[in-house]
């Protein structure tokens, strides 16, 4: 078996305008305007198969890869009058994320008799990572007085898990069974 798929967003536009005026001893105005842009890309495939050489014996593998892109821009731009004080203020968003993730899972079968005892292997992996870079800028002014902030994020996620479980199911002529097995898990993350 196999698939493939993508999704491909080259622009993603939100505008939107807000003006609010009371008619009051204040003389209280408000307007703001901001603006988004985003852009997407993911795409994800995933190949598999199954091998069955005799009657007893069966092999499986899995492979799968996701990955994803997401760009995010947007502004906004605000201007206030109150009592004769006057404030503007602008700030502008840069975010950009991406998403990768790989996973293979491999299983064996080893059919013992026809009742259905069977010993059974299983291991999988996922190796994902995400990764996020955030720029975030904002000026405003109020009379005279002028302040500016300035906001930076990066973040690096890693995950990789590994897992086996083998295990052995024997079935007794009386509808009896029994079962033993063994699990293994390791996770490592940085973040």
């Amino acid at each position: 078996n196999a698939f493939a798929y993508g999704n491909f967003v080259d622009k993603e536009k939100d505008e939107s305008t807000s003006t609010r005026d009371f008619n009051d001893e204040t003389g209280y105005t408000f307007f703001s305007k901001s603006c988004m842009n985003q852009r997407a890309r993911s795409g994800n495939g995933q190949v598999g198969t199954i091998y069955e050489p005799d009657l007893r014996n069966s092999f499986g593998l899995e492979v799968e890869f996701f990955t994803k892109k997401t760009s995010m821009r947007s502004r906004a731009e605000t201007m206030i009058n109150e009592n004769g004080i006057h404030m503007d203020g602008t700030s502008d968003y840069e975010q950009d994320e991406r998403d990768r993730n790989l996973s293979a899972t491999f299983n064996y079968i080893r059919r013992l008799d026809t009742l259905g005892s069977a010993l059974k292997f299983i291991t999988d992996y996922t190796d994902k990572k995400v990764r996020g870079d955030n720029d975030y800028y904002s000026f405003y002014t109020i009379q005279d007085y002028t302040k500016d902030s300035l906001y930076q994020n990066n973040s690096l996620s890693c995950y990789k898990v590994f897992n086996a479980d083998i295990s052995f199911n024997k079935q007794l002529q009386n509808g009896f069974k029994y079962s033993v097995g063994a699990k293994y898990t390791h996770n490592d993350m940085s973040d």
